[in-house]
């Protein structure tokens, strides 16, 4: 705006004020136009400076966005949600990156410039810069992600429930007294294998389905009370975080304070022995909080009374025995209609009568004499009668005779060896099959097969094993559980072979000696453990099992182990998932020169010189562990068939976890495992030479994470893999909408690629190394594959189309600028017989596929 001054009247003084103002006016006004004018020739005249910053902003960007990744990662691990908010940001800053990349490439290759193009690139330039500021000041997040959704009764396991009549008059009365709101303890009681728990599991789902309750958490006591297991069972339902204390009494108080947070709430305390003290668990009751119920199951009426002795209103439900006629509904439903037979009835009569109308005893005979002929039903009800009881607290007689009688049928050594072994883990414990298998090949179970073909065989087993109800079915894939009542009649059936302390017991003693002399498997898990005796005496100790106990860093004195030169297998981890500070103590490992399977996990490994002497193991895991010296006695192991690294570091002063050709001095090796999760603290497998893998003949399961794709040397491939996890370049391991399908999806062998390709010919020679894996992969993501126009060259044998990708489940495509295309028949000469066959290629049939992809305009160019 201009101002004009009129001056009336000569006076110098009004003359020079005017001046002064008219001056001062006009050099604003000048200012207004010049910083503009000097801004906008800015864009021309630091061009390249500005181009150098940018470049800077999106490094920084990129680190903050690694940064980003890691916590992700972590979070990922630890079983939490990433927020919506973080995974739009990785998002936006992919975006941003890659789009930021692509235009600097394309200013760095023009060469001339006029001031009008140089402007209009210059004004871009300090956009994009501004842009990458703003999203590297987005990216400080105080969490990346929230805890997951407590899991609930709903996601417990089923197993068989059948509802006869007795069953819906018990289901009656314990809805009635739940829904009575003068009655806030319910004491279920009955003898044990006779259906409480599986009763008590469904009416928990029932009710939290119809929401009568707002919370319904359940936990199981067992035998020997362990408070703080019982407050993590619930913590868990309730998704309670109990990191903030590690004290009884601190986690009872944050228990008490969540759960009177809850209108009405109904707790569950499953297979209680002896009374228990519900204000040291910080259950609220009585008085205290109107609104929570308790439920329990015990096989001891004395039990409720004892509990309920200080609630105003109980109601106790007993449970009997099946009738005559739903006993042998129930045999019918397992065995099948032969026993109605004329030549079948009058003994399957017997047997029903033997089992006493126990469901667990009817089950457990019912499968195990399923397909038997009438000469093995006569033996089996001779074996029935003539069974002398063993003993067992809790465990009736005729349960005792059906599940002994059920152990006695089962047909090989190996099912014999599962089910037994299972009792050495604590009760109500979520087994790994894994272990089983890592086990039973030291202990050599599994005669003369690949450790493929012996796992298959034993998930095979645990599934007949399941049928026979003598084990049960976990949440977990991968994992089994036992029945309190199979797991006593299992120990009764080792007890002089087997010893066993788990469930958080103080381990007061050990074994006399005499004892020890008898044992061939010694398991201590989740326990408190004494000092080691200075030796033992144990010449038939095949198998010792050291897990989660309380004090794992206890040094073994090497007297002990001078008397275990019989030892198969030993396994010795920490309590601990990621113990960045606790080491496992130095084992003198040279007597165990009849050692197959060495499991040392979740610590900081030391010296492993003593590892040279095992020449005849077969099973080396480390997993988890963090190493503060190099294993070079490893090259010794030239019996070594399975080697798992998995989730390994070093420290930041070593080189590798091994020198160079350790691995490939490994003849026998079947299966190496080297994933990690990518952390940044600590060193893993990046200068691991991926060319060892051609020294290995017999290798058939791998995996790994290759952060850089110029470690894999051009002209490599991968060996035929039966089983793989192999994820190239950097970045999340597998992004967050493919993890979500894999949920529902048979996950076994995945391949992640991940990098930035100019030249579309380059793609075809470089990743030709993952082709021979391509025919059995089940999940594929594809990323940043920039000049890739299409995948066919990749995914697409060229001798056989319908077999490239036979079982693919999910397609991942995220961030390749250039694709048009899945298939492009024209572009890459496919003949015309192949094209209908090329459009069928994505699975065999009744396989399901997921695509999720960004850019492609359609499956298939002709």
């Amino acid at each position: 705006m201009l101002t004009i001054l009129y001056f009336l009247g000569p006076s110098p003084q009004a003359f020079n004020l005017a001046m002064e103002v008219l001056l001062s006016t006009i050099g604003k006004i000048g200012q207004c136009f010049v910083e503009p004018i000097g801004h906008q020739c800015g864009y021309c005249i630091h061009y390249h400076s500005n181009i150098e910053k940018l470049e800077e902003h999106v490094e920084k960007l990129e680190a903050t966005r690694k940064d980003v990744e890691a916590s992700i990662t972590t979070a990922e691990r630890n079983g939490e949600v990433i927020k919506k908010e973080v995974e739009n940001w990785t998002s936006r800053a992919d975006g941003a990156i890659s789009e930021a990349t692509k235009f600097l490439q394309g200013v760095k290759e023009v060469r001339f410039l006029d001031w009008i193009s140089r402007y209009r690139l210059g004004r871009k330039v300090a956009k994009k810069t501004i842009a990458m500021e703003e999203l590297k000041k987005d990216g400080k997040f105080d969490r990346v992600a929230s805890h997951a959704p407590p899991p609930g009764v709903l996601s417990m396991p089923s197993q068989d429930f059948v509802i006869f009549e007795s069953t819906k008059e018990y289901i009656r009365k314990i809805m009635e007294a739940l829904k009575d709101e003068g009655t806030n303890f319910i004491g279920i009681q009955g003898m044990g294998g006779i259906g409480k728990t599986t009763l008590v599991k469904e009416i928990a789902k029932e009710v939290e389905q119809v929401k009568l309750f707002d919370a319904v958490v359940m936990a199981v006591v067992s035998q020997t009370i362990s408070v703080r297991r019982i407050q993590e069972q619930i913590a868990e339902m309730l998704g309670l975080d109990f990191k903030q204390t590690s004290s009884e009494q601190g986690r009872a108080r944050m228990l008490h304070t969540r759960l009177k947070k809850e209108n009405k709430t109904l707790i569950i305390l499953d297979d209680i022995w002896a009374k228990l003290d519900l204000a040291s668990i910080g259950i609220p009751f009585g008085n205290d909080h109107i609104g929570c119920k308790i439920m329990i199951t015990t096989r001891r009426r004395q039990v409720c009374n004892a509990m309920a002795s200080r609630i105003e209103s109980i109601k106790i439900v007993r449970f009997h025995v099946l009738s005559e006629q739903e006993s042998w509904s129930l045999l019918k439903r397992n065995v099948g209609d032969v026993i109605e037979s004329p030549t079948m009835n009058s003994v399957a009569k017997e047997i029903c009568k033997e089992c006493r109308g126990l469901p667990i005893a009817i089950l457990t005979v019912g499968r195990a004499m399923r397909g038997k002929d009438l000469e093995q039903w006569k033996e089996a009800a001779l074996e029935l009668k003539q069974a002398r009881p063993a003993n067992i607290e809790g465990v009736d007689d005729e349960v005792y005779k059906c599940l002994r009688l059920s152990y006695d049928y089962l047909r090989d050594k190996e099912a014999k060896f599962m089910f037994l072994f299972c009792c050495l883990f604590p009760e109500d414990f979520d087994i790994p099959v894994e272990d089983l298998v890592r086990y039973g090949i030291g202990l050599g179970i599994f005669e003369d097969v690949r450790i493929q073909e012996a796992r298959n065989r034993a998930r095979s087993i645990v599934n007949n094993l399941k049928e026979s109800c003598l084990l049960l079915t976990s949440k977990w894939d991968g994992y089994v559980k036992m029945h309190d009542v199979v797991r006593d009649v299992a120990k009764s059936i080792t007890s002089d072979v087997y010893f066993a302390k788990a469930d958080g017991e103080k381990l007061e003693e050990w074994p006399n000696i005499e004892n020890l002399k008898r044992y061939a498997a010694i398991s201590i898990m989740q326990s408190q453990i004494p000092e080691y005796p200075a030796s033992w005496d144990c010449p038939n100790l095949q198998t010792l099992l050291l897990r989660e106990n309380c004090n794992s860093q206890l040094a073994m004195l090497g007297g002990v182990l001078k008397g275990m030169k019989t030892l198969k297998v030993v396994d010795q981890r920490s309590n601990l998932p990621f113990p960045f500070e606790e080491s496992i103590p130095h084992i003198s490992l040279g007597h165990l020169t009849n050692l197959r399977t060495l499991i040392l996990q979740y610590g900081r490994v030391g010296d492993t010189s003593s590892l040279e002497e095992l020449k005849l193991l077969e099973i080396l895991s480390f997993r988890g562990s963090i190493f503060t010296e190099p294993v070079s006695a490893m090259r010794k192991l030239t019996s070594l068939k399975l080697l798992d690294l998995e989730h390994c570091y070093h420290l930041p002063h070593m080189d590798s976890i091994f020198p160079h050709n350790v691995i490939s001095s490994l003849p026998q090796l079947q299966e190496l495992y080297m994933w990690s999760s990518q952390l940044e603290r600590f060193g893993n497998f990046e200068s691991f030479d991926i060319t060892e893998l051609k020294s290995l003949p017999r290798l058939t399961a791998f995996t790994i994470v290759i952060k850089n794709f110029e470690h894999i040397p051009e002209g490599f491939s991968f060996p035929d893999l039966e089983v793989f996890k192999i994820s190239i370049g950097y970045g999340r391991v597998f992004p967050d909408r493919m993890e979500k399908i894999a949920r529902f999806l048979s996950r076994k062998n995945c391949l992640n690629l991940k990098g930035l390709i100019k030249d579309p010919t380059m793609w075809v020679t470089r990743y030709g190394c993952i082709k021979p894996l391509l025919p059995r992969t089940n999940d594929l993501s594809l990323s940043k594959l920039k000049g890739l126009r299409n995948i066919f060259p990749l995914l697409f044998s060229e001798r056989d189309l319908r077999d490239s990708l036979a079982v693919l489940r999910s397609l991942y495509i995220s961030y390749c600028s250039k694709l048009e295309y899945l298939i492009n028949a024209e572009e890459w000469e496919i003949l015309p017989t192949h094209t209908a066959a090329a459009g069928n290629l994505f699975g065999g049939p009744g396989n399901i596929v997921a695509f999720i992809f960004e850019s492609p305009k359609r499956i298939m160019q002709r």
